[in-house]
Formats: structure tokens, sequence, C-alpha cells
């Protein structure tokens, strides 16, 4: 239909029953919310991913042009800010069953996951393997260990192949040494992230026992 119509004219569509062109364009819409909103959270970085809300929401909220005007100015203020950090990223590729980390190692990076899924995992002295979590794109993983010093707890372990970002403390400190603003807003964006993670589980307690 749509072929048919950038071919042949807007004037087409009246030939088609009312009904059945807006069952066409509901269904064309779903499917465009589906693949935006539900497949792009497993495919995208979620910076990525809250670019494409923001979108959807100037659209519903304006009209079509301001979505995509607002979309391509987040896009060139995201892409300011990641360059800056890229300068200061190493970045790796891992395949299913790979170590991203490993228990027992020094803690001396933290990881931006860009996509793939991973597992965290405690390797017991008998042999068994606890599992703590799964985590997929847009996690940042081993801040913790990395700012308070000492050995890894635990080890990460690629569930598939998966792309990361490396960030070694060298490299933080040359950030806070060349770009302090970019650092100060780093330290802030890793502080908040126990507390996000303290508040989900929070609210997964509270949906199980209530």
């Amino acid at each position: 239909m749509c072929a048919a119509v950038l071919f042949f004219g807007a004037g087409l569509l009246s030939f088609f029953p009312k009904p059945v062109l807006g069952g066409f364009l509901f269904f064309l819409g779903l499917s465009f919310l589906v693949e935006w909103l539900y497949d792009a959270w497993f495919k995208l970085p979620r910076t990525d991913y809250v670019l494409v809300l923001l979108i959807l929401a100037a659209v519903g909220a304006v009209n079509f042009l301001a979505g995509v005007g607002m979309g391509v100015v987040v896009a060139i203020v995201l892409f300011v800010v990641n360059y800056r950090l890229m300068t200061y990223l190493e970045k790796h590729q891992v395949g299913e069953g790979d170590y991203l980390v490993r228990q027992g190692n020094p803690s001396d990076a933290m990881y931006f996951i860009e996509s793939g899924q991973l597992t965290a995992q405690v390797e017991l002295p008998d042999g068994r393997i606890t599992r703590l979590r799964t985590m997929r794109g847009g996690t940042v993983v081993g801040e913790v260990p990395m700012y308070i010093g000492g050995v890894r707890t635990a080890s990460v372990v690629a569930l598939s192949p998966s792309t990361f970002y490396r960030l070694s403390t060298g490299k933080l400190q040359e950030m806070e040494h060349d770009a302090p603003d970019l650092a100060a807003a780093l330290h802030k964006f890793i502080a908040r992230l126990p507390a996000e993670r303290l508040a989900g589980l929070n609210r997964t307690l509270e949906a199980a026992l209530g």
C-alpha cells in the first residue's frame, strides 16, 4: 500500500474503505512503537534509548518536525560529551564465556557495557558458582571496587558476545587533571548508581511482599 501511494499519489487512498485504512495505519504505528520502545531496549545503549523516548514524546506533544529537531539537538550534545569521554576509554569485545573481570584480580578499572549480556558471579573455594545479577547494555560494572581499591570480590562473565569500554584508574586520574569538569560529572554519575540500584531492589522487594 505504501509503495502504491508513493507511485500513484495520495488520491489512491480514497479507494480503500476507511476501516481498512484505519486498521492498517494502526497496525503500522503499533509495529513502529514495538520496534522503537521494546526491541530498542535490548539493542541500544541507554543514552540512545532515552533519545528515542524524547523524540517520541516531542512527536506526540507537538509534531513530527519538532521531534526530529529535538532529536538532532540532543544527539549533537551527546556526541560532544561522548567524544570527550571516549578519549579516555578503551573499547573491547568479548565472546560468550569470556571473562570481563576475574575474582581476586586488582580493581584497577571500571567498565561501561555497550551491548550484550553478562553475569556477575562469586566463585566459591569448593568450585561452586553463585550468580549475583545479570547485566545488559547501559550497565556500569566495577566502579565501587575501583574507587575503594582492593581486589575483585566477584567475576563478570559474558553470557553472549558483548562490547564494553574500559576506564582505568590511570585514565581517570588523567581526566581529573586535563578535564576536571568532565571528571566531576562522571563522579556525580557514579555516586548515583548505588542509590538507584538500592531503590530498584526496594521496589522489587515491595512487589514481592505486597
